[in-house]
């Protein structure tokens, strides 16, 4: 859990969430887009966006929780929510959870990822194959890399293993537990 120096000579990531990126942001929002449940609709937000004035309020509302640690009691809540992997196939080994947070929580939250990813990005600190989130990075390049990487140990007739854990997927962001590590 070590911060790298390269992180701390960006200096800290800024906590008032500018107008022009939140109003863009909304603008080109799918209205589709499922979240946890109250009041507002992601169409409602987009109406928003078109007003000055509204983006102005929804926007100082939204980094109210950045500037402060103050938590709204509507972000608190979250919906925890099974999907299938394969249609018709019900066995809980086949489901994977999502989490459905407000959408305004979750803008918050892809502001800040958005702003840590380009920092880690500038500090060159990323790992060279995370290819997730980044400009430049294609996925079918990251399927030719691995299918050329298992290409090595066949051809050389060597034994080999790859593990790709994604560990994120086993916390949730409020604190609740979802899984745990299997240690093998």
């Amino acid at each position: 859990m070590l911060k790298p120096q390269e992180i701390f000579d960006l200096g800290p990531i800024p906590e008032k969430i500018p107008l022009s990126s939140y109003r863009k942001f909304w603008m080109h929002a799918k209205e589709n887009t499922s979240s946890y449940f109250d009041d507002h609709l992601f169409s409602t937000m987009k109406a928003g966006a078109r007003s000055k004035l509204i983006s102005m309020i929804e926007c100082s509302l939204t980094s109210i929780p950045l500037q402060t640690g103050y938590v709204p009691r509507c972000w608190r809540h979250c919906l925890d929510v099974m999907i299938l992997k394969k249609a018709g196939s019900t066995d809980l080994g086949s489901q994977r959870t999502i989490v459905l947070f407000p959408m305004d929580c979750n803008y918050a939250f892809k502001h800040v990822g958005r702003i840590m990813m380009q920092n880690a990005e500038r500090a060159k600190v990323l790992a060279p194959e995370q290819y997730g989130s980044r400009k430049h990075h294609k996925a079918t390049d990251l399927a030719l890399n691995k299918t050329l990487t298992y290409n090595i140990p066949r051809q050389l007739k060597r034994p080999g293993s790859m593990c790709s854990n994604d560990a994120k997927s086993c916390y949730d962001l409020i604190g609740h537990t979802q899984a745990s590590l299997a240690v093998q």
